[in-house]
């Protein structure tokens, strides 16, 4: 293969990698009524705009965050932790500890009207 043609397969590699972005890890919870299809690198982008326009809390990195989703009707619930176990992940339910702060935050959306609704932060102890 020529040269010229690997740089420009390189090149297209390197773009594609680029216009990528890599979403947290997102959970739908077991017997989720709907199980929507969302692009959630995208979701995530929007979701944390929201965030940042409408909160005044300090959260943690956002790498840090792993997500839970429940899909009812037209809205989507989801619940951020910034600490949870495999056995948490797995379980049939969402749950948001008493305290905890900004490491722990609910957010709904509704997909048909295409905007927030709210975000609810957990308290300090």
């Amino acid at each position: 293969m020529p040269m010229r043609y690997l740089r420009v397969l390189c090149t297209i590699f390197i773009i594609a990698i680029t216009f990528t972005s890599e979403a947290g890890y997102w959970y739908p919870i077991k017997g989720s009524s709907n199980k929507l299809k969302f692009h959630k690198p995208t979701f995530e982008d929007k979701m944390w705009t929201y965030i940042s326009n409408n909160s005044t809390d300090v959260f943690q990195s956002v790498e840090r965050y792993t997500y839970k989703y429940d899909v009812k009707d037209n809205i989507i619930l989801i619940h951020a932790y910034c600490e949870i176990s495999e056995k948490e992940i797995e379980s049939q339910y969402m749950f948001l500890p008493l305290d905890g702060g900004s490491c722990y935050f609910e957010v709904q959306y509704d997909y048909k009207l295409k905007k927030f609704l709210l975000i609810a932060v957990n308290g300090e102890a």
